[in-house]
C-alpha cells in the first residue's frame, strides 16, 4: 500500500556515503544523507546563479550540498547542482547551522570534535571548541555596519524592496512590533497597502501582505480583494492568512469553494487542502468535496496527502458522507484511504467495506484489498464480517494471485478457516512454488490454526521452513513441541539451536523439558548464553527459578564488579597482539552471541542498535554497553514482557499497537498478541541486552570477538 509510504525524495536521493565520527568525507557520492542546518540563499554578495539556491551543511561528508530547486506540481522538487560549495578534509569539522547575512556573505558554525553522531554518553562529547567562519564572494564583498532599529517606520518600508531578504526580513519584524506602539504610523500603513495591492513584483507584493498581517493584521475585504491576485503564492498566503483564527466568514467560504473548483493552480489548491484542518463542520467538507474532483492532482506529491490529513480527523464523525466522497473522487488515493479508515473502526464500517469490494475492476479491488489488509494485519480477534462470507469464495477462486493472496491473508485476521485445508496441502508439497509455499506458511500461522500443528511440526525437517517453524511453533502449547525441539537439538545448525532455545523458554512447560535435556547432557550447558538464562527467569516459574540455580548458580553482578571487568578486558585488549587474533574467528562469536538482536551489514536482526561501522567508536564503546548494558537504556529499547493466558512469556520492542492487539518486535519475529489473551504487561527497566554474555568465551574468545567489532 505504497501510498502511505511519503518521504523527502531529494534527501532520499543521497546515499549512506562515506564519513563520520573520525573518518573521511567523500565529495565522490556528495557525502551521505545526514544533514544539519538549512538556507536557502537570498542575498546580494553571491552571483545570482546561487540566488534561490538550497544549502545544507553534509554531517558525515564534511560539506556544504548545493541543492536547485524546481517547481513541481503544488510543490517543489529539489536535485543536486553537480558540486557543492565546500569540502573539509578534517575529519573534526562539524558543521552545525548557516545563514547569510546584511552583508551578503554566508557565516556558518561547527563544533571540533571527533564524536559526532549516535552516542548517548554525554561525556564523550568535547564541547569547548566552536568555530565561526565566513564565506563571501570577493570580488563584489563589501563589509557593512547595520543598526535598522535607528530607522524610521518609511525607511523600514523601503527597505521590504531590498534585494537582501535579510533586510526585508529584519524590517517585517521590526515594522511589527512598531504596529504594537502608538507611535504606529498611518502613513506607512498606506505605504504597506500600496506596496500589496500594485507592485509588479509578487515577492514584494507578499512582503507588504507578511508585514501587514503581523502587525495590525489584514481585513476580510482585502483578503477576498487578494483572492484574485494574479499570482498564484498571493492567492496562497491570502487564504493561509485568512484562516489563522479559525473562524471564516461564510463568504470567504464561498470563495474558497469557488476556488477549490475552478483555480487552475496546484498551489492554490495546497494551500486550499492545508486549510481544511482549520474549518469546521460543512465547511471542511465542502472544499474537500471540491478539491477531489480534480483528476490531475491525482499523482501530485503533495495534495492527496493533504487532502487526507485535512479529512482523516473528521471521517469517524460523518462516515456516510466520506463512503460518498470516496465514490465521487477523482483521486483514487483518497479513496483507498477512506476505505482503510473505515475499515479500522471495525464493526459497521468494516462490513460497509466488505460490501464494496463486490463490482470492483481488478485494479481498484486489488487496492481495496492492499487496504483493508493494512487495516486488519496489526489487529486481533477481529470478528468476521457479515459480507465477507459472501464476498469471500469469489475472492479466493479468483485468477489474480495478488486478489487471491490478498484475500487468503484477510481470512486468517477474521477466522475464516475455510481456505486453510488447501492452504495445508500446499505448505506440505515440497515441489511447490517456494513463494506459494511461503503465502501459505504465513496465512496459517498469523491463523495459529491448531488444526495445521501436524503440519508445522513436519517443518522441522525441512530445511527452507525450519527456522520460522521453530519461532512459529513457541506460539503453541503442547508437549509434542518441545519434545520434538529438543530432540532434534543436536542436528540442527547454530542459527537453527539459537531459535530453538528461544522456543523452549517462551513459557515454563518448554523451559522445563529444557533444562532436564541439558541435566541429561542432550543439550550442552554452554548453548544456553545469558540471553537464555535472563528469559528462564522472566518465566517467574518455581520450578524452572530452582533448575536454574542448581545448574548456573549466582548471576547478577554488583556495578562495582561491573566496572572492574570493563577495566580490567579493556587493558586485556589494549595490551594484546591483535596481530595474533582471528578477527573471523570473531565473527563466529558474534553470530552466536549478537546476530539474533543486532544488524550487522547484511545479517543479524533489528532488535537492537545497528552495529554496522560502530567500530569507531571503539572497543570502551562495545565494553561498556555489553558488560553493563542497564547503564543507559534509550526509550526506543525499553523492553515490554508480556504473559499471555496460555502461559506464553514475550518480551520484546513495541513495534506497534492497535486497540485490539499489539506486535512486539522479537528476536523471533514480530508476533501479533490479541489484547484479550494478555495476562500481564510490563515495561521492563532492564535493556532487552543481557547481563554476562561474554560469561561463556575464554579470555581469546572475548579478544576475537572485540576485534570483529573494532575493526568493522
Amino acid at each position: 500500500f505504497a501510498g502511505f509510504r511519503n518521504f523527502l525524495l531529494a534527501s532520499a536521493r543521497y546515499d549512506h556515503g562515506a564519513g563520520g565520527a573520525g573518518v573521511r568525507g567523500s565529495d565522490a557520492i556528495y557525502g551521505g544523507h545526514s544533514h544539519v542546518g538549512t538556507m536557502i540563499y537570498l542575498g546580494d554578495n553571491w552571483p545570482d546563479e546561487y540566488r534561490g539556491r538550497l544549502f545544507t551543511h553534509n554531517l558525515g561528508g564534511h560539506q556544504i550540498n548545493q541543492q536547485i530547486n524546481k517547481p513541481l506540481g503544488s510543490g517543489y522538487d529539489t536535485v543536486h547542482a553537480g558540486r557543492d560549495m565546500l569540502f573539509c578534509t578534517d575529519p573534526k569539522y562539524v558543521a552545525v547551522d548557516l545563514q547569510y547575512g546584511p552583508d551578503g556573505a554566508v557565516y556558518f558554525i561547527d563544533w571540533y570534535d571527533q564524536q559526532h553522531c549516535h552516542n548517548p554518553n554525554t561525556e564523550r562529547w568535547d564541547r569547548s571548541n566552536g568555530r565561526i567562519y565566513r564565506m563571501q564572494w570577493q570580488a563584489t564583498y563589501k563589509p557593512v555596519k547595520v543598526n535598522l532599529t535607528k530607522s524610521n517606520q518609511l525607511e523600514l518600508v523601503e527597505l521590504l524592496w531590498h534585494k537582501n531578504e535579510w533586510y526585508a526580513r529584519m524590517a517585517q519584524r521590526l515594522l511589527a512590533e512598531h504596529a504594537r506602539t502608538p507611535d504606529w504610523n498611518p502613513k506607512t500603513v498606506a505605504d504597506l497597502f500600496v506596496l500589496t495591492e500594485h507592485h509588479p513584483d509578487p515577492t514584494k507584493r507578499l512582503r507588504g501582505l507578511w508585514t501587514l498581517h503581523s502587525g495590525e493584521g489584514i481585513s476580510e475585504k482585502f483578503a477576498l480583494q487578494l483572492l484574485s491576485d494574479p499570482d498564484e503564492f498571493v492567492r496562497g498566503w491570502s487564504i493561509q492568512l485568512s484562516t489563522e483564527d479559525k473562524k471564516p466568514s461564510s463568504e470567504l467560504i464561498a470563495e474558497f469553494v469557488r476556488l477549490a473548483k475552478t483555480d487552475p493552480s496546484p498551489v492554490v489548491r495546497r494551500y486550499l487542502a492545508s486549510a481544511i484542518q482549520r474549518m469546521h463542520g460543512d465547511h471542511r467538507w465542502q472544499i474537500a468535496e471540491a478539491l477531489v474532483q480534480h483528476t490531475e492532482d491525482a499523482n501530485d506529491r503533495n495534495l492527496p496527502f493533504l487532502l487526507w490529513h485535512g479529512l482523516a480527523p473528521f471521517v469517524s464523525q460523518d462516515i456516510d458522507r466520506a463512503f460518498a466522497l470516496g465514490k465521487e473522487t477523482m483521486i483514487p488515493q483518497i479513496a483507498d484511504w477512506i476505505h482503510w479508515f473505515a475499515a479500522t473502526q471495525e464493526g459497521a464500517a468494516l462490513n460497509r467495506v466488505v460490501s464494496s469490494l463486490d463490482g470492483l475492476d481488478s485494479e481498484a479491488l486489488h487496492r481495496r484489498l492492499a487496504g483493508l489488509w493494512l487495516a486488519m494485519e496489526p489487529r486481533a480477534n477481529v470478528p468476521m464480517p457479515k459480507a465477507w462470507q459472501s464476498v469471500a469464495p469469489a475472492l479466493y477462486a479468483s485468477s489474480q494471485p495478488q486478489v487471491q493472496r490478498l484475500a487468503e491473508r484477510l481470512a486468517a485476521a477474521f477466522g475464516d478457516d475455510t481456505a486453510f485445508p488447501r492452504l495445508r496441502e500446499t505448505l506440505a508439497d515440497t515441489k511447490a512454488d517456494r513463494a506459494t509455499r511461503d503465502h501459505a506458511f504465513a496465512v496459517l500461522s498469523r491463523a495459529q490454526d491448531r488444526a495445521s500443528l501436524p503440519s508445522f511440526l513436519k517443518l522441522l525437517d525441512d530445511a527452507p521452513f525450519r527456522t520460522a517453524a521453530i519461532s512459529l511453533l513457541a506460539r503453541f502449547d503442547a508437549p509434542e513441541i518441545s519434545a520434538a525441539l529438543v530432540q532434534r537439538f543436536g542436528e540442527f545448525k547454530p542459527a537453527d539451536r539459537s531459535v530453538t532455545l528461544d522456543a523452549l523458554t517462551a513459557r515454563p512447560t518448554y523451559a522445563v523439558a529444557l533444562l532436564d535435556a541439558v541435566s541429561a547432557g542432550k543439550v550442552a550447558r554452554d548453548q544456553l548464553t545469558a540471553f537464555h538464562i535472563t528469559r528462564l527467569t522472566n518465566l517467574k516459574s518455581a520450578e524452572v527459578d530452582k533448575r536454574v540455580a542448581a545448574t548456573w548458580g549466582r548471576i547478577l553482578q554488583t556495578p562495582a564488579e561491573k566496572q572492574s571487568q570493563i577495566v580490567k578486558l579493556e587493558k586485556v585488549f589494549n595490551e594484546a597482539p591483535l596481530w595474533a587474533y582471528s578477527a573471523n574467528a570473531g565473527k563466529q562469536h558474534f553470530q552466536k552471541l549478537c546476530v539474533p538482536c543486532h544488524r550487522f551489514g547484511n545479517e543479524g536482526t533489528r532488535l537492537g542498535p545497528e552495529l554496522t561501522g560502530a567500530g569507531k567508536h571503539g572497543v570502551r564503546y562495545f565494553l561498556e554497553n555489553v558488560i553493563d548494558p542497564d547503564a543507559v537504556i534509550g526509550t526506543d529499547f525499553q523492553a515490554i514482557t508480556v504473559e499471555t493466558k496460555d502461559d506464553e512469556t514475550i518480551t520484546g520492542l513495541l513495534a506497534n499497537e492497535t486497540p485490539s492487539a499489539i506486535t512486539l518486535r522479537t528476536t523471533a519475529g514480530e508476533p501479533v498478541i490479541a489484547k484479550t489473551n494478555i495476562k500481564t504487561r510490563s515495561l521492563g527497566q532492564k535493556s532487552l541486552m543481557p547481563e554476562g554474555l561474554l560469561d561463556p568465551l575464554s579470555e581469546r574468545e572475548k579478544i576475537e570477538l572485540l576485534k570483529f567489532l573494532t575493526t568493522n
